[in-house]
C-alpha cells in the first residue's frame, strides 16, 4: 500500500466504533508532513449531558506507522488511555486498542 495515495490534506473519514457515548465522529487531515499527520474531529454525542454540548471538536497529532493492505496503521498520542490510534482506509476508520503491529500485516 502506497501511502502517499492514501492521505491528503482536506481528506475526510468516519469512525466505525466510537465509544458508546458517542453517536458519530467525523475526521479530517488538516496538515501532513509525513510520518506525523494532524487531523481535525469532531464528536457528535448521543445526548446532550450535562455541560457537554451536542458536538465536540479538536484536534489530534498522529503518528503514521504502518500502511498494510487493511489499510493505514496510526498511533494517536492524545488518546493513550482510550484507543492506541486508527486504522484508516480510504473514508473508514476504526479505533485501535493497541498497536501490535504484527496483528495488521
Amino acid at each position: 500500500m502506497d501511502i502517499n495515495e492514501q492521505l491528503s490534506i482536506g481528506q475526510t473519514f468516519s469512525i466505525d466504533n466510537p465509544p458508546f457515548e458517542v453517536f458519530s465522529e467525523e475526521w479530517e487531515i488538516v496538515e501532513l508532513s509525513y510520518p506525523n499527520i494532524t487531523f481535525s474531529y469532531t464528536k457528535y454525542w448521543v445526548r446532550d449531558m450535562a455541560y457537554i454540548p451536542i458536538s465536540t471538536t479538536d484536534t489530534v497529532v498522529g503518528l503514521v506507522l504502518k500502511g498494510t493492505d487493511y489499510g493505514l496503521v496510526i498511533e494517536l498520542k492524545k488518546f493513550p488511555y482510550l484507543d492506541a490510534g486508527l486504522l484508516l482506509k480510504g473514508n473508514k476508520a476504526m479505533y485501535l486498542s493497541d498497536l501490535d503491529l504484527e496483528k495488521y500485516h
